[in-house]
C-alpha cells in the first residue's frame, strides 16, 4: 500500500446496472435530468408523495421539503450514460443501497416503460455492487466514472458530459445530490482535473 493511501473506516460501493440488451434508456436532456433527480430524492428513503407526484409539485412550485431524517446513502459520484449508469455510494444503515437502488430503478423503468408504451424489464440484471476499501482506489475510480463518456466517443474531454459529477470535481460548483467527496480526495481540484487529463492522452 501506498503512504499515503489511506483505508477506508467502512467502504464506498461501485453500484452499476444497465438496460436490458444495451437499449439506449437515456435519449434527452429531460430523461437523464428525471433520474439523477430521482437519486437526489431516492438518497432520503421512501418520501410521503410518490415521485412523479413530487416532480408534479414543482411544475406547480408547490414542492414539498424532503424528508432527510433517514438517509439512506451518500453520493460521491455519478456518470449516467445511454445505457447504464455508475455511481459510488455509501451505505449509511443497514440494506440501504438496496432499498435506494430499487426505488431508483423501479421508479425511472415504470416512466419509460410509460412514455414509450413498452413492457417487461427495463434493467439487464441486479445491479452490482464493489467495496472501496481505500482512499487510492476511491480516486481511481472516479477517474474511471468520469472518462466513461470519453472511452465511449460521446465526447472528447469529461467536461463536456452534462451527465457526469466531473465538473464539481475541478470547480468549486456546488451539486445538492453529491456528498462532500473531498474527504477521500488527495488530490487538489487542479490536480484532479490533470489526473484526469493525463489519463486521456493514452486513450487517442
Amino acid at each position: 500500500m501506498k503512504k499515503n493511501d489511506v483505508l477506508m473506516l467502512q467502504p464506498i460501493y461501485h453500484v452499476c446496472n444497465k438496460s436490458i440488451e444495451g437499449y439506449n434508456i437515456f435519449r434527452s436532456d429531460h430523461e437523464y435530468q428525471r433520474f439523477l433527480m430521482s437519486l437526489s430524492y431516492y438518497k432520503y428513503g421512501k418520501q410521503t408523495n410518490r415521485f412523479a407526484r413530487y416532480l408534479q409539485l414543482i411544475n406547480e412550485f408547490k414542492a414539498p421539503e424532503i424528508n432527510k431524517t433517514n438517509q439512506l446513502v451518500n453520493i460521491y459520484t455519478y456518470c449516467i450514460m445511454p445505457t447504464h449508469y455508475h455511481l459510488l455510494v455509501e451505505e449509511l444503515v443497514e440494506k440501504g443501497i438496496e432499498k435506494f437502488v430499487h426505488m431508483v430503478e423501479t421508479s425511472y423503468a415504470v416512466f419509460f416503460n410509460t412514455k414509450y408504451k413498452r413492457k417487461g424489464h427495463l434493467w439487464q440484471n441486479k445491479y452490482k455492487k464493489i467495496p472501496l476499501t481505500s482512499n487510492n482506489q476511491f480516486l481511481h475510480t472516479t477517474r474511471y466514472l468520469h472518462i466513461n463518456p470519453v472511452k465511449s466517443r460521446l465526447i472528447i474531454n469529461p467536461k463536456d458530459w452534462k451527465h457526469s459529477s466531473y465538473l464539481y470535481y475541478i470547480s468549486k460548483e456546488k451539486n445538492p445530490l453529491l456528498d462532500d467527496f473531498t474527504k477521500y480526495m488527495s488530490l487538489s481540484r487542479s490536480d484532479y482535473k490533470e489526473f484526469v487529463e493525463k489519463y486521456l492522452d493514452d486513450l487517442f
